[in-house]
């Protein structure tokens, strides 16, 4: 005689509902970080805001291509000017930045990678581009 094991009736009206004590529904607020945060940046905010502080890595809010050190360059002076910019929002910012279709279109071979001071720093290659 063979074991029979016992599953839970499944009902596919409720399966789809999900209730605040979900696990799944914990893990997403959690995730999301602190009641109240933005948790988006448009790309315009991301300009923005780094323009706040950098004003010589994109003049007049143009994009042009980075370094690629440009997150930790910024870290680092974050740090030694103690600007009021959280880590998390620089990165977030850089982050929306790079992804950016308008930023990838301004890296073409040959094309100067900026620091954030404005200063050329790099030539793009064949293979970043």
């Amino acid at each position: 005689m063979k074991a029979q094991i016992e599953t839970p009736f499944y009902d596919p009206n409720t399966a789809l509902k999900r209730t605040p004590s979900s696990p799944t529904t914990e893990r997403l607020t959690l995730l999301s970080g602190s009641p109240g945060e933005q948790r988006d940046v448009t790309l315009q905010e991301a300009i923005e805001t780094l323009n706040t502080y950098w004003p010589h890595l994109f003049p007049f809010g143009i994009l042009r291509p980075m370094a690629l050190d440009i997150t930790e360059q910024l870290l680092a002076n974050k740090q030694r000017r103690k600007l009021t910019l959280t880590p998390k929002r620089l990165t977030r910012c850089v982050s929306v930045i790079l992804n950016s279709v308008a930023y990838q279109a301004t890296l073409m071979p040959a094309a100067l990678r900026y620091d954030l001071f404005g200063q050329p720093q790099a030539l793009i290659t064949q293979w970043e581009s």
